[in-house]
């Protein structure tokens, strides 16, 4: 397969593409998304192939507008039309009873589905002029950086997919935040840029957390996530005295400093190269950094 590169200005042919069952990926405000119909159980099944993703990890259905839900979930739960006026467009996800037409390959099997609208205008552009939900999980291979450049997605994607759109570098660089409207209280899935007090301070309520699950209802719960090939490992404290122990051990240590969420990942794919033994994360305390970059680096990180 010869992939292409598109521009904002070739959204039409993106859309054919996408409606002949093929594989798209288009920029969004948090990640580059591989995108398929959602509606297309044939065109779903060769996103798990692109990326090497196993089958049991759900994906999310984007749209671009949220009258779409009518076809996709059974209920929009209490709750739903504020958050949906809070944060969409933009990195929040959703988790909704879905309808009996949804392929059970984007669900994973599972009697729900996670929805969000990006706050990007290609992304919006495209999913507009294809009107129908995209599945779309990161663009990358499974387990590694996500990409948040045309750069990033053409290293692990080309010659998989039929066409990448460029949009220039993801505003935000981690993927959204994912909610289950479908538990009460309603249940955090994955941390994300929007934060459990600003949905705690929209819905009223404490909300719960439950980020690992053996039958997930959101990408990032079950499997290792996030990993260079080079192994990670994160430390804080004091500066000086860690700089002093690395100096002292054998091999190529390659340190980032203070990463942000925006160049996390642009980060660990710039740091993984072949003579590199070991990456070291040296940040501030881990109370003083942000959920969704918490999350990032310790799913990132060796437990060894």
């Amino acid at each position: 397969m010869k992939t292409k590169i598109l521009d904002n200005h070739q959204l039409q042919e993106a859309r054919f593409i996408l409606l002949q069952g093929g594989l798209v990926v288009f920029p969004t405000e948090t990640v580059y998304g591989l995108g398929a119909n959602g509606l297309d159980e044939q065109a779903v099944a060769k996103i798990f192939s692109a990326k090497g993703r196993p089958s049991d990890n759900p994906l999310i259905l984007h749209i671009h507008d949220k009258r779409q839900l009518d076809d996709i979930v059974l209920s929009v739960p209490e709750g739903a039309d504020e958050l949906m006026a809070a944060f969409w467009p933009g990195p929040l996800t959703l988790v909704f009873e879905k309808q009996p037409h949804i392929p059970l390959n984007v669900t994973a099997g599972l009697s729900t589905v996670a929805v969000r609208m990006p706050r990007h205008e290609i992304a919006l552009a495209l999913l507009q002029s294809v009107n129908v939900p995209l599945a779309a999980p990161s663009a990358n291979q499974s387990g590694r950086p996500s990409a948040t450049t045309l750069e990033h997605v053409y290293h692990d994607l080309d010659g998989k997919v039929d066409a990448i759109i460029e949009g220039g570098s993801s505003v935000i660089g981690i993927e959204s935040t994912v909610l289950d409207l479908t538990t009460t209280p309603p249940t955090l899935l994955r941390p994300g840029y929007i934060t459990k007090n600003e949905i705690e301070a929209v819905l009223g309520k404490p909300i719960q957390s439950s980020t690992h699950s053996d039958a997930p209802k959101s990408p990032g719960m079950k499997y290792q996530h996030y990993q260079p090939r080079v192994p990670v490992y994160w430390r804080t404290g004091n500066r000086e005295r860690i700089h002093d122990e690395l100096a002292q051990m054998t091999g190529v240590v390659s340190i980032i400093e203070s990463p942000t969420e925006q160049n996390f990942y642009a980060l660990l794919r710039a740091h993984d190269k072949p003579d590199v033994t070991a990456i070291v994360v040296i940040t501030p305390p881990a109370d003083s950094l942000s959920e969704g970059l918490r999350d990032r680096l310790d799913k990132a990180s060796s437990k060894k």
